[in-house]
């Protein structure tokens, strides 16, 4: 019997490739914080660096990694000055919930 461990990539900086991709997309399912997202986060990762394997997702002095999430900050708000509404706050609270119990968090 041959022993190992087994290390979850999908935390691993700089991972790259559609495995990577179904996994964290299949995290995603199992937590049903999105339970039918019609393979959206499937196809912003091709559109946005071909799963990663694009020659500048990775670039230096660039976080975006394979889904390219540069403005991810600015994304968490839904009015232009920066105040969260108390519904996406409900759903920010859901998903950090969700993610934490799961053991994703």
């Amino acid at each position: 019997m041959v022993r190992g461990y087994f290390r979850d990539l999908t935390l691993q900086p700089g991972t790259r490739g559609r495995d990577v991709v179904e996994a964290v997309v299949d995290k995603i399912r199992r937590s049903r914080v999105f339970p039918d997202d019609r393979d959206y986060l499937r196809r912003l990762a091709y559109c946005e660096s071909r799963f990663g394997e694009d020659s500048l997702t990775y670039r230096k002095g660039y976080f975006g990694g394979i889904w390219q999430f540069d403005r991810l900050k600015e994304t968490q708000y839904d009015d232009p000055h920066t105040i969260i509404s108390p519904e996406l706050r409900r759903i920010h609270a859901a998903i950090l919930d969700t993610m934490a119990s799961t053991g994703y968090g």
